[in-house]
């Protein structure tokens, strides 16, 4: 086990709702990890290169041209009218140029992660439908607040909507492995209208969405800033040390209240933390404004959608 997923278990172990049967749980999580979705190579070659100082564009576009399908996704994606390239795109070492290294290895996170999840036995395409939906908007607010919070490094920004992209990323394994513990999760909701989706998982499995979506971000070598806010954003107490949680958490909180979302899938959403606000050094009086920011950015992002569902 290296030594980020050793720290990561331990950090997921130590939680709040942690006890011996979570602890049994989740070590069997750790030690099946090879059986979750895996990543091209490609995937872990672009991230070793673009952490890479030295790293030139025409670096990024060879290594691209080992997978024309990802490629051809990552393209899709940059000509998209959510990113506004004035010009078509035709080839990688454009997109790089005209995007930035940091955008770019955002994409191709991306454009991964649907191609590995289209690959697995899907739930239906309602459900599907939703969880793509929220996640990505999800991950738009995330780089909004990102921004609004004075995080102008461009990397930082981009790992904000990698994390908000990737929060719930634990549920398609949920969704696909688990049927049987998703349809009790699913009566647990029913019976107890004030219980939490998070909190159904965690009564029926021992573990949460959030735990397997940590073990999934280690494993694919993801950035510890993305690890931890995945792990953790239902965390209270460990949000006011850790903005990525914060803002991991206040994002899904917001990515809810998009009026097109069919939340008879999880109706019953984690409360937003009352410290949210003060961890990230904004008012709750920009709530209205985000969502009217988060519908504005999402209505050029359908393409996102599209890639998941392997249109």
């Amino acid at each position: 086990m290296n030594e980020t997923l050793l720290k990561t278990s331990k950090l997921l172990i130590a939680s709040d709702h942690a006890d011996d049967r979570i602890r049994r749980k989740m070590k069997h999580i750790v030690s099946h990890i090879h059986s979750l979705p895996t990543p091209p190579s490609v995937f872990h070659q672009i991230n070793e290169v673009i952490n890479n100082p030295d790293t030139s564009a025409y670096d990024v576009a060879n290594i691209m041209s080992e997978d024309p399908a990802l490629t051809a996704k990552v393209l899709r994606l940059t000509n998209s009218a959510f990113y506004g390239v004035s010009r078509t795109v035709t080839n990688v070492k454009q997109a790089v140029l005209i995007l930035g290294l940091e955008v770019v290895k955002s994409l191709v996170i991306s454009a991964s992660v649907f191609e590995m999840f289209s690959r697995r036995e899907n739930p239906d395409a309602g459900y599907l439908d939703y969880f793509w939906r929220h996640s990505l908007a999800t991950a738009i607010v995330a780089r909004i607040i990102a921004r609004q919070i004075r995080i102008t490094s461009l990397p930082e920004i981009e790992v904000a909507f990698s994390a908000g992209l990737l929060h719930d990323i634990g549920k398609l394994i949920i969704a696909s492995e688990l049927k049987d513990a998703l349809l009790e999760i699913k009566k647990a909701l029913e019976r107890d209208q004030a219980l939490a989706e998070y909190g159904a998982e965690i009564k029926v499995l021992g573990f949460s969405h959030a735990d397997i979506g940590a073990c999934l971000c280690v494993k694919w070598n993801l950035p510890e800033s993305i690890c931890r806010a995945v792990a953790f954003h239902h965390e209270e107490t460990l949000a006011g040390s850790d903005p990525w949680i914060a803002l991991v958490h206040l994002s899904n909180h917001i990515g809810h209240q998009m009026d097109f979302l069919d939340n008879r899938y999880y109706p019953n959403h984690s409360p937003l933390y009352d410290t949210s606000w003060a961890d990230l050094n904004l008012s709750p009086a920009r709530m209205d404004r985000l969502v009217d920011s988060l519908k504005a950015e999402y209505a050029g992002a359908g393409i996102f959608v599209n890639l998941a569902k392997g249109l």
